[in-house]
């Protein structure tokens, strides 16, 4: 037998009101939730065609593919060259690509091994439609993408939009990042601010680039 429709309302409106005063009382919680919300996980590949660094945070992305690398799941490793910022423009600081390549060399990767793509990219959307680009014209069918952990939901959502339509199978690889995944995120400068910056740039996407093909 259904309950009458006002006795519905009410157990609705008491489990509502439950969760509002939980949540008053224990906002890590949701905090807590919203900051996975942003992460992606998954099995990796025993073997690729490509490892792929997004660009933006280079010194953990650049070590988890060098990482990748040493364990032999890819024969090769690119990345794009970024737009210059005016730091770069005055000679101040060497382009993230450059960066790259030095942490790359260090950690025992092969320059023969490492691919830099012409550029100039901007964003996550510029990368995705470059690395579609260089894949696509060499038959390379199976990347894996290396972002921070904290960017990796919003950067499987775009690469699986631009790539996967072009039949090009996408993994993401999480760098850890100890500010947002092993302490509180909202209790450290350092995690609030990535956390923040994320969240507007995923709504952005969200709308912006709905329209993509999935």
């Amino acid at each position: 037998m259904t309950a009458p429709r006002p006795v519905r309302f009410s157990l609705l409106a008491g489990v509502a009101l439950g969760l509002c005063v939980y949540l008053a009382y224990r906002p890590h919680h949701l905090l807590r939730l919203w900051g996975e919300r942003l992460q992606h996980w998954e099995q990796l590949p025993a073997r690729a065609d490509a490892v792929f660094i997004l660009l933006g945070e280079v010194l953990p992305r650049t070590a988890y593919a060098a990482a990748l690398m040493r364990e032999g799941r890819a024969p090769i490793v690119a990345m794009a060259r970024p737009e210059s910022s005016a730091v770069v423009r005055l000679g101040l600081a060497p382009p993230e690509d450059v960066i790259a390549c030095g942490i790359l060399s260090t950690l025992g990767i092969a320059d023969s091994c490492v691919v830099v793509l012409p550029g100039p990219v901007a964003s996550t959307l510029d990368e995705a439609e470059a690395a579609a680009a260089w894949a696509g014209g060499r038959g390379l069918r199976r990347l894996i993408f290396v972002t921070s952990s904290y960017h990796s939901a919003r950067s499987r959502w775009i690469l699986g939009r631009v790539l996967e339509s072009r039949g090009i199978v996408v993994h993401v690889a999480a760098a850890p990042v100890p500010e947002v995944d092993y302490q509180p995120w909202w209790q450290n400068e350092d995690g609030l601010v990535r956390v923040f910056n994320e969240t507007v740039k995923t709504l952005f996407y969200r709308i912006r680039y709905r329209r993509l093909p999935c």
